[in-house]
């Protein structure tokens, strides 16, 4: 079993341990707690975390990074839009959460940058004789500003 089916899961029922932890008393920490932590980092992980191929460690500090931003924003779009239709109680705010988490879950997460391009993978060298660009990378336009005495 790959090892991200586990995460996959935990992320997708934490929205569901979350509402269902509404129904302990007002104050208690055992209520709080896991709502507090699904609303800032649930929905992000299930949009950002579950890549097709796993993470490589720099995209995966990126995905954790993300994580927090974009669930609370998602948060902020739900509250509003609640507050607005006259309808906001927590179970209303944490339903839809919970449903957006659980689907995006399922699916492949939305491509970060840093797992496009490679991030703390193996580096890339230029080819031989080119030399190399502000990132590292071939940049032929460089070689010829450089063989042709500073692009003139």
């Amino acid at each position: 079993m790959p090892k991200e089916i586990p995460l996959r899961a935990a992320v997708a029922l934490s929205g569901w341990v979350a509402l269902a932890a509404t129904l302990l008393p007002g104050g208690s920490p055992a209520r709080w707690i896991p709502v507090l932590l699904f609303v800032c980092f649930g929905p992000g992980l299930a949009l950002l975390h579950p890549q097709p191929d796993g993470l490589r460690p720099g995209a995966r500090l990126e995905a954790f990074a993300l994580a927090a931003p974009v669930s609370l924003s998602i948060g902020v779009l739900t509250a509003t839009s609640l507050f607005l239709v006259g309808g906001f109680t927590v179970i209303a705010f944490l339903l839809p959460l919970a449903a957006l988490a659980t689907v995006a879950a399922a699916l492949p997460g939305l491509p970060l940058p840093a797992a496009t391009r490679g991030a703390a993978g193996r580096a890339r060298v230029p080819a031989p004789g080119a030399a190399p660009g502000p990132a590292g990378e071939h940049d032929p336009a460089a070689g010829r500003a450089q063989r042709d005495g500073g692009g003139r």
